[in-house]
């Protein structure tokens, strides 16, 4: 029920910076085949906590933006093909992480204040976007929490593009066939 990020709720950076921000060194993120950018982020933020990232080998992955765009940008420590993860999860032994805060964690919730203001409206709200930076992460959020990184805004502002170019294709259409009949109508 929380604010989308990426254009999805339940979203892997949400639960990663959860993970992160509760068990720090003793969080072990993995990331698999997947559309897009998703994950990235959240497991910057697992690796900034000490936390241990592991993406499969994007060569072998069915969908290889999301493994591929985490290799670009974050400190991976392992590689792997999906096959051989599993095996890996329960030898791991992660830094020793305990829960910072017992009896539950509240996500943390970034404050756009700490970024500057950009150009861009959300696409969920139309609130102001803020744009802050993670090392080579740009991520952008607004008020009320809905978060982009700089791809999933430009795909969603794509998207949404295209709807209102369809959208006003069919009001010149409608607008054209209505100019027609009242013409025929008044030569009658």
């Amino acid at each position: 029920r929380a604010p989308r990020e990426n254009g999805y709720r339940p979203s892997i950076d949400a639960l990663f910076r959860s993970a992160a921000h509760a068990y720090g060194r003793g969080t072990v993120g993995v990331l698999l085949s997947g559309a897009l950018h998703d994950g990235t982020l959240g497991l910057w933020e697992i690796k900034d906590q000490g936390g241990v990232a592991i993406i499969q080998d994007p060569a072998e992955a069915t969908f290889s933006s999301m493994p591929a765009s985490a290799l670009e940008a974050v400190d991976i420590d392992l590689v792997l093909p999906a096959r051989e993860i599993g095996r890996l999860l329960s030898t791991i032994e992660p830094g020793g992480g305990q829960a910072r805060a017992p009896g539950g964690v509240e996500e943390p919730m970034d404050n756009p204040d700490e970024g500057v203001p950009s150009v861009f409206a959300c696409p969920d709200c139309g609130g102001v976007l803020w744009e802050s930076r993670k090392g080579d992460l740009v991520r952008y959020r607004c008020r009320v929490g809905h978060a982009y990184s700089t791809e999933a805004l430009a795909d969603i502002q794509r998207d949404r593009l295209e709807a209102a170019f369809w959208t006003a294709l069919r009001a010149l259409d409608e607008n054209a066939e209505l100019s027609v009949r009242l013409a025929e109508r008044a030569r009658r």
